[in-house]
């Protein structure tokens, strides 16, 4: 009787590590940084641009999302110049962001050209 006991007492606690076993999986793997990219209409010596990006940072944080935690700002700072903005443009969505945030018609309108997909008419 005594065997059968044990062998009740680790086939339960098996079953228990096994249901626990992918709550430790999980726990031991950390959550992936979400991408952000973020093109505030100002330059970055421009002090209201500056207040601009420090508010979002400060309102993503109260939601738990921290710069270089669990999510990586990438800021592109308007330049006045086309080709540096579609330069920026392609290179921000070459690091494949989660969230793209837009402070501009001319930024905003080049991001659509190249997110959304090309529509023929017939």
């Amino acid at each position: 009787m005594a065997i059968r006991i044990r062998r009740r007492e680790f086939i339960i606690a098996l079953g228990a590590a096994a249901a626990a076993w992918p709550l430790v999986v999980r726990a031991q793997q950390p959550e992936r940084i979400r991408r952000v990219a973020l093109f505030p209409l100002g330059a970055e010596r421009d002090a209201e641009a500056q207040a601009y990006v420090r508010a979002l940072r400060q309102s993503l944080e109260k939601l738990g999302w921290i710069d270089g935690q669990n999510i990586r700002i990438d800021i592109r700072w308007e330049s006045g110049e086309t080709s540096r903005m579609q330069a920026d443009v392609a290179a921000a969505l070459g690091l494949a962001p989660d969230v793209i945030v837009s402070g501009g018609t001319p930024v905003t309108t080049e991001l659509r050209q190249k997110t959304q997909p090309s529509r023929s008419y017939s």
